[in-house]
């Protein structure tokens, strides 16, 4: 699988809102809450609260001398009144490079229909088709005898960060730290990972999501454009023309 196609599976895709002037003023959205949350941008199935959006992720990778390497991808995401989510990703690109003109990667959730879909447009006309029906209980089944001895385990903080306003919504943030112990990834020193997410509970979605890994790179998914209004229904359909695939259960 290319590299890019790599990068939009590992992080899923980011939503992006920006509200107008006016929507500040307005009633807070209906949203009825779902279990649900699709994406690594926690976007949840929510009916009665539809959308469009457009969302810009940005990777930043700082090689041993100093140089940065930086990629970005959009991501066009919408949600109509029945908790269906699509998402329509473009290919990385060199920040001075021009926006591709069609998607590489869509993902679409239907819990209408019982179904979550992955395309790639680029390179097939296959639709690979998971059922959304929960998997079977593993109550039964003891977990694998572990092999040799245990490994050291990484330590986990969460610090809250409080309200602020972005794009005419209130949102809150929340830090989460890492650290792995030395010897834990197979390294001769602590690695620290740290994620901050602000996110808006009321809409059921994530406006600014940043992970620092001294392991990759630096990843940063932010909204930036939102239109509170119905898509148009046949981006929650498959094209005509492609086959779908059923996954076998994992």
């Amino acid at each position: 699988m290319k590299p890019f196609l790599r990068w939009t599976f590992a992080f899923g895709l980011l939503l992006s809102l920006n509200c107008a002037a006016h929507a500040q003023n307005q009633p807070p959205s209906p949203c009825a809450s779902a279990n649900r949350a699709f994406g690594s941008l926690g976007v949840t199935a929510s009916t009665g609260c539809p959308f469009s959006a457009t969302a810009e992720i940005l990777r930043t990778k700082t090689l041993a001398d100093g140089t940065r390497i930086q990629t970005r991808a959009k991501s066009l995401v919408y949600r109509d009144s029945y908790g269906r989510v699509a998402y329509y990703t473009y290919q990385p690109v060199g920040l001075n490079d021009p926006d591709p003109d069609s998607p590489n990667f869509i993902q679409i959730l239907d819990p209408v229909a019982g179904y979550e879909f992955f395309l790639l447009p680029q390179s097939s006309h296959v639709a690979t088709r998971h059922s959304l029906a929960p998997a079977p209980s593993a109550a039964n089944v003891p977990p694998p005898a572990p092999s040799g001895p245990p490994r050291p385990q990484p330590k986990f903080t969460r610090e809250q960060l409080g309200t602020q306003d972005m794009l005419g919504f209130l949102v809150t943030g929340e830090r989460m730290t890492r650290t792995y112990p030395a010897g834990a990834e197979h390294s001769d020193r602590p690695i620290t990972v740290v994620t901050e997410i602000w996110r808006s509970p009321e809409l059921g979605l994530i406006f600014l999501r940043k992970v620092s890994d001294p392991r990759n790179a630096d990843d940063e998914f932010r909204l930036t454009s939102f239109e509170q209004s119905e898509p148009d229904p046949s981006l929650f359909q498959i094209p005509a023309g492609y086959t779908i695939q059923d996954q076998k259960p994992r």
